[in-house]
């Protein structure tokens, strides 16, 4: 008799361990931060910043629609062939 309630009490504590590991796995996984974004580097220079890319823009003369696809000289409103001006487009980056 005594071998079997020392047994038992045995298993008791074999079962008490094991949940008591799952429970401290579920814990940490719990209020682990869940924040993965990498830390802000302090030595960024002007070097290191993406450059936009330098698109020109061509417009219709006839209708004002601007394009930024080198590919097209034809408007694509009108068919009025069309003209490259001046301007660049402007990219602007957003941090993440």
């Amino acid at each position: 008799m005594n071998l079997i309630g020392g047994l038992e009490i045995l298993i008791c504590f074999g079962i008490l361990f094991v949940v008591g590991i799952v429970l401290t796995i579920i814990l940490i996984s719990f209020f682990r931060k869940k924040n993965n974004a990498k830390p802000a580097n302090k030595n960024t220079t002007a070097a290191n910043i993406p450059r936009p890319t330098r698109r020109s823009i061509k417009r219709c003369p006839t209708c004002q629609s601007t394009y930024t696809d080198e590919s097209l000289n034809y408007c694509l409103s009108d068919g009025a062939i069309l003209e490259r001006t001046d301007e660049v487009e402007t990219v602007v980056f957003r941090s993440k």
